[in-house]
């Protein structure tokens, strides 16, 4: 985890001059990261903040039940702490963020995202799994790592992600995780209408192995047929 989070932070300051703040976001509790690690990385490749989401005063007006989510993740095959993203947006330090898995290598320099038409119409951007997720390419799901959301004009949402969130063991064993979760926070806060995508390739879907095609577009039928 340090070293993919390393080798991104010297490819955003040394290859795309990138200045932007940083903060890595861990579970303390689970001694993922150690915070000296974290002094390190702000003075060579700063600046860096650290986020220890198991330290952050959990808010009384939300679900006691999500207190316990980052330890007892939702998920029933996968076990990893999905939650922990809703939960680094909830509680990040920053108005607008662009949020990446550990293992995400930058290629471009993401100040020209937080720039460019999405944000600047809708205050959010976001690659979606509703369409692909595991029933798609796998090099789709690997390119889908990343989500930028405006915290300073999205909060209702980010309250009614967290909201959702607290019921990761039965949402994420529905959408497989938490990338859908942040669709239906904009709806639940009467937003929908504002939550932009990424738009991605139908080809770049349906592409793999054999059998993926008829999968997806069970799927779609569902979909319309709960829509209907």
């Amino acid at each position: 985890m340090l070293g993919a989070i390393t080798a991104s932070l010297w490819t955003l300051r040394h290859k795309l001059n990138c200045t932007l703040p940083a903060e890595v976001a861990y579970i303390g509790s689970k001694k993922e990261v150690d915070p000296a690690a974290i002094a390190a990385m702000n003075a060579t490749l700063g600046p860096v903040y650290g986020l220890d989401l198991s330290a952050v005063p959990y808010p009384a007006h939300h679900n006691p039940a999500g207190q316990a989510v980052l330890e007892h993740p939702g998920h029933k095959i996968q076990k990893k702490p999905w939650e922990a993203k809703a939960w680094a947006l909830y509680n990040s330090r920053f108005k607008q963020v662009l949020m990446a898995d550990s293992d995400t290598y930058p290629l471009i320099n993401p100040e020209e995202l937080f720039n460019g038409p999405h944000m600047t119409l809708h205050g959010n951007l976001h690659w979606g799994d509703i369409a692909y997720g595991r029933w798609g390419s796998q090099a789709v799901q690997d390119a889908m790592k990343a989500l930028g959301i405006s915290n300073a004009s999205l909060v209702d949402v980010l309250e009614h992600l967290w909201r959702i969130t607290t019921h990761s063991d039965v949402i994420y064993n529905i959408l497989w995780g938490d990338k859908d979760t942040y669709m239906l926070a904009f709806a639940a806060a009467g937003k929908a209408a504002s939550y932009a995508q990424m738009p991605i390739p139908p080809a770049a879907a349906l592409s793999g192995k054999s059998g993926e095609f008829h999968r997806l577009r069970a799927m779609a039928l569902q979909i319309l047929s709960v829509r209907g």
